[in-house]
Parts: C-alpha cells; sequence; structure tokens
C-alpha cells in the first residue's frame, strides 16, 4: 500500500510542483517537504537505472529548495535568488522591481543555482517596506521611537528584518536613517529565509511572525518623516578613505549623475588595489556608497564597472 501511494504521488505531486500549479498551495511547506523526501528514499529502492534515479532525484530535490520561494511567490511576493551565502544577485533583477516571476522561473532558478539564498525585492512589487536593523542598539532605538515587533521580523546574521506595508507610494532606499537601521523600500531587497548569511548563522523568521502567517503593519510615519529630510552622506566608505586624497574623499561621499561610472571605477580600485579587499565585500560596500549617490547607479551597472576593474586588478597581478 505504501508503494502504490508512493508511486501514485511521484506521478501527481511531481508535475504539480515542477509545472508551478497552484494545487501546491493546499499543502504547508512541511506536509510536502515530508512528501517529497519519502519519494526520494523510494526512487533510490526501486530497480531503475543509475542514470535515471539520479536524474529524477536532483529533480525532487530541486522541488524542494523551491517550496519555499514558491510559497512566497504564492503571497504575492516578488523573489530573486542571491549567490549562496551572499548577498549578490544571481540574475538581472532589476525586472523583478516591477513584475514578480513565474513559477517556472523560480523552478529554473532553483535547478539552475542550488543552494542559493533568496531574496524578497522590496518596494510596491511586494508591497513591503524593510528595516534592516544591525545591532541591538538599533532595535532598542527603534523600541524607543514606538515601535514594537508587531509584524513579520526576521532575525538575520547580526540583527532584525521589519516588515512593513508599503504606503502606495515611493519609499527611497536609506543606509543609516538612524544608528544602525537602514531602510529598504522600491528597488531594494532583502535575503530571506532559509537564506544563509556570509557568517554561517540562518536567516529565520520570529516564530509566529512570519509574513506567510501575518499582514504587515502601517509603515510608522517617521520613518517617512527622517527620509523626506535632507540626509547627511552616509561615511562607511569614506571612513575607510582617510588620508587618500581630497578627490577621493570627495567621490566617496556621493556624487552626481555624469560622475558615477568613473567614481565607482576609481572607488572599486582603490580598495582592489590598496585595501587587497575580498570582492564580495568591496561590491557590498560599493553598493551602500551608491546609496549617496544623487540618483544612484542602477545595480547591474554598478556591478558591470566593479566586475571590470576586478578583472583588470586580476589581470595586473598575473602581470598580463
Amino acid at each position: 500500500m505504501a508503494s502504490l501511494c508512493l508511486q501514485a504521488g511521484m506521478a501527481v505531486v511531481c508535475p504539480w510542483l515542477w509545472a508551478g500549479a497552484p494545487a501546491l498551495g493546499r499543502f504547508s511547506c512541511t506536509t510536502v517537504g515530508h512528501l517529497i523526501s519519502h519519494l526520494i528514499h523510494y526512487t533510490n529502492s526501486i530497480r531503475w537505472s543509475t542514470r535515471k534515479r539520479v536524474f529524477c532525484t536532483r529533480k525532487i530535490e530541486v522541488m524542494i529548495m523551491a517550496i519555499t520561494p514558491l510559497t512566497y511567490i504564492k503571497h504575492a511576493l516578488s523573489i530573486i535568488p542571491l549567490e549562496p551565502k551572499g548577498k549578490r544577485p544571481l540574475i538581472r533583477w532589476e525586472p523583478f522591481q516591477h513584475k514578480r516571476p513565474t513559477w517556472e522561473q523560480v523552478m529554473r532558478w532553483s535547478q539552475d543555482h542550488p543552494g542559493c539564498n533568496w531574496a524578497i525585492v522590496t518596494g510596491a512589487v511586494s508591497g513591503v517596506v524593510v528595516l534592516d536593523l544591525d545591532t541591538p542598539e538599533a532595535a532598542q532605538e527603534i523600541k524607543q521611537k514606538g515601535v514594537e515587533a508587531v509584524g513579520p521580523v526576521v532575525k538575520t546574521g547580526k540583527g532584525w528584518h521589519l516588515y512593513f506595508r508599503h504606503p502606495g507610494h515611493p519609499v527611497q532606499n536609506a543606509v543609516k536613517l538612524l544608528p544602525g537601521v537602514d531602510v529598504r523600500g522600491d528597488g531594494g531587497y532583502v535575503a530571506a529565509p532559509p537564506s544563509v548569511h556570509p557568517s554561517g548563522a540562518a536567516y529565520q523568521w520570529v516564530r509566529g511572525r512570519s509574513i506567510l502567517e501575518i499582514e504587515p503593519p502601517p509603515l510608522p510615519e517617521w520613518v517617512e518623516e527622517l527620509l523626506n529630510q535632507p540626509q547627511e552622506p552616509a561615511r562607511g566608505v569614506s571612513i575607510q578613505l582617510e588620508g587618500i586624497g581630497d578627490d577621493i574623499e570627495r567621490i566617496a561621499l556621493g556624487v552626481g549623475q555624469g560622475e558615477r561610472n568613473q567614481a565607482a571605477a576609481r572607488l572599486a580600485g582603490y580598495l582592489f588595489s590598496f585595501r587587497r579587499m575580498n570582492p564580495n565585500v568591496a561590491a557590498a560596500l560599493l553598493e551602500a556608497w551608491n546609496l549617496t549617490n544623487r540618483p544612484p547607479l542602477p545595480l547591474r551597472e554598478l556591478h558591470r564597472t566593479i566586475n571590470s576593474i576586478a578583472k583588470r586588478q586580476a589581470r595586473k597581478e598575473m602581470g598580463a
């Protein structure tokens, strides 16, 4: 009987998942995950050729990895894949700032990038704005502002993500809105469970606080009030560049349109050549710097510049 059930499950459940059928919504992630785990064991037990068994097992494993992101899609959230244990997008993600990916796209990403992290794209496309709290002190600062964790909350590698309902008009991204507090609005994204932080810590929804369980509360008015005030340029990069020269110090505080590509190239060259910085760390730092530009460069363009400088530096070190 168990064998017949598993055979039926193989015939029915797999097509549901692989085709991205809405029928998945009738089951919880845990239920489907357990069923697929049994299917993998069943696949390994029957007398198939090794090649066929490996193919089917891998296909089912892809389905398992796609369960959570598919559930996010079901809840009208736009998602993108990130590098494993990292925060860099693995795809050209700008289109998903305006439209959600399809089930088929998510399944393809899961297959092409096994073990990838996942991010929720913030802003109007997902209907959320996220406050990124880096430290316990930041959490205390927010609490003093009267913000209680009544909505969806994620425990991150170093702090927390607090989700709020998008107000329906553009909300900009901001670095250091308050000490240790960043804002991810339109044109931003945040890593989401079950992603893994570079430190090795897993992103986890606080129990009972998953966005799949509760609705985000309204965005506090003081957040928009601070966002609409003239902001002092973020100095995270300028601190790293002290003593290098007035021009570098100037561009590190953010530049206007027409200077951004050249400024990004100069800063990337400095970080790679003089600081010998890991490319992933440098990219994260330059993404933060980019938010101080007026307006910021599209991330795809920024990363194209960073990658170009990184390759040039690698050739130089090899004596090419």
